[in-house]
């Protein structure tokens, strides 16, 4: 029986090695910028003219598997199949050459993912809230959509927040997923202890 269960561990083992391989490092780019000052991006307040104020929440998410923009959840975060996948703020000044000031902006920001997430070459978009945390905005809003691929960029065209969050109760802790090939090393670690363990008793 022993020997049996050592050898399914192995096989399991072994597919788990093979999904391991598959995985490859990816990054992809996302914000709302322009180099030259346009105000073609950028985001906005209520009233399309007005730009959000530094450090306003700006959040990256995943359409979910049903390719449709979910309404946020109770706290903020990704609502329906949607799923959160980063997050930032607008910036007007600090390191920004004066040219680039109070023009909304998003520096792009980096994400890193693997290859193999379920979310890879899937639809992402953008939403800016007009305060600092969810629980304290009265409005939020969604940019255009972009495909998250390896090398990829959404600089999503200036779009305004327009929607009146419902029920939005304190802001998460907002943290990316963890990479489909950590969490495939941590089981390769636990399927090899249980499988020498096996082994052993087999003897």
């Amino acid at each position: 029986m022993f020997k049996k269960l050592a050898m399914l561990l192995t096989c399991v083992l072994t597919f788990t090695v093979w999904q391991t391989a598959q995985a490859v490092p990816a990054s992809f780019q996302w914000g709302s910028f322009s180099a030259s000052g346009s105000t073609t991006f950028g985001a906005y307040d209520t009233n399309a003219t007005t730009v959000l104020a530094s450090g306003d929440l700006v959040q990256l998410l995943w359409v979910g598997a049903n390719g449709v923009i979910d309404a946020p959840g109770g706290n903020g975060g990704a609502g329906g199949d949607d799923v959160l996948l980063g997050s930032t703020s607008v910036q007007n000044s600090g390191t920004l050459p004066p040219p680039l000031r109070d023009k909304g902006y998003v520096p792009l920001a980096t994400m890193t993912f693997d290859s193999a997430d379920s979310y890879a070459n899937g639809t992402v978009y953008l939403r800016a809230w007009n305060a600092a945390t969810a629980n304290g905005a009265t409005a939020y809003g969604d940019s255009a959509t972009g495909t998250l691929s390896d090398g990829g960029v959404l600089n999503a065209a200036r779009w305004y927040v327009s929607s009146a969050p419902t029920a939005v109760g304190m802001i998460s802790a907002e943290t990316n997923p963890l990479p489909t090939s950590l969490l495939l090393m941590l089981s390769l670690l636990l399927l090899t202890g249980i499988t020498r363990r096996a082994w052993l008793l087999a003897k």
